[in-house]
């Protein structure tokens, strides 16, 4: 029975994953393909994908014509797997020591289930121009096992995970750009009734973005959450339970209207004590609030007043 290892990646070299991946599957004589996912970017790195692809012949790739994000490439690659199960990883990881038996076990007894093996931080991989993004990773995202058990369908992270192909099929990630479509599948696992075993395999999250890229892509999430924030109703995500309540207020506008000058105060904080995370998780806030504004013709993009100062 093949397994379909499939890997969206944008602009990022992930030779390494891609051969411990098939020295592992090598190993325990699997069936398999790998399908990487490269979501339009650019020649250079078009190059890397294909050379990959001419050395191993379980690797082939798909190039998409334009961008579309993480979420879409999933489900893109989905489609074109051949295998009963996929697995699908992050590029910017690393798979642990018997990642794949540990895999490879689960879905044998979990045959029909969504399978999760969690994800860690290399404390090698703290650099001074990533320790906020390293923070929040070991801090907010990185859970237990026993904490991923407890809520099985929140503690669900599409950096690796191993999921029938019919369910994937049947059960589409959503249209909706990037940002948060991970909690809008776990989400949707749970109110489809579908089983999500976790087990203890990581992947090592190689932390590939400094804390400015961090910060760029979080506002672009918040932006995209923001926008589709009615889709989420209903949903557990504290920040959409924060902002509600003050739009019962009618305070988050207001809130909104001071945004800029807090946010550029806990940005200089962060740069000296990016261990703060609580105040990270209020910039959040403030940027979200700052979103209710955007209509308003003397809005200016938060990150962009900051870069004049």
């Amino acid at each position: 029975m093949t397994l379909s290892i499939l890997i969206p990646v944008y602009r990022y070299d992930c030779t390494r994953l891609v051969t411990d991946l098939l020295e592992q599957c090598i190993a325990l004589s699997l069936s398999l393909e790998i399908i990487l996912g490269d979501d339009a970017s650019g020649q250079d790195y078009a190059s890397i994908y294909d050379r990959l692809a001419a050395q191993h012949a379980e690797v082939w790739v798909y190039h998409a014509p334009k961008n579309i994000g993480a979420g879409l490439m999933r489900q893109e690659l989905a489609t074109k797997a051949k295998g009963f199960s996929l697995l699908y990883t992050d590029a910017d990881v690393l798979p642990t020591e018997g990642l794949i038996a540990a895999y490879m076990k689960a879905r044998a007894e979990h045959p029909d289930a969504v399978v999760c093996g969690g994800f860690r931080y290399d404390e090698r991989d703290c650099r001074a121009d990533n320790r906020l993004r390293y923070h929040y990773g070991t801090q907010v995202e990185m859970r237990s096992l026993a904490q991923r058990i407890a809520e099985p369908y929140k503690s669900f992270i599409a950096m690796c995970f191993l999921a029938p192909r019919e369910l994937v099929l049947s059960h589409p990630f959503p249209r909706m750009g990037m940002g948060y479509e991970d909690t809008y599948w776990g989400e949707m696992l749970r109110r489809s009734q579908l089983d999500v075993v976790h087990i203890d395999a990581p992947v090592v999250h190689r932390l590939k973005e400094t804390d400015e890229a961090f910060l760029s892509t979080t506002e672009r999430y918040l932006r995209n959450l923001h926008e589709h924030r009615d889709t989420f109703e209903g949903m557990s995500i504290k920040l959409l339970g924060y902002y509600r309540g003050l739009r019962r207020y009618h305070l988050a506008r207001t809130i909104g209207r001071v945004a800029q000058p807090l946010m550029y105060i806990i940005r200089q904080i962060l740069r000296r004590r990016p261990d703060r995370i609580t105040l990270f998780q209020l910039y959040k806030l403030l940027y979200f609030c700052s979103l209710d504004l955007a209509q308003s013709s003397r809005w200016v993009e938060p990150n962009k007043a900051m870069d004049k100062s």
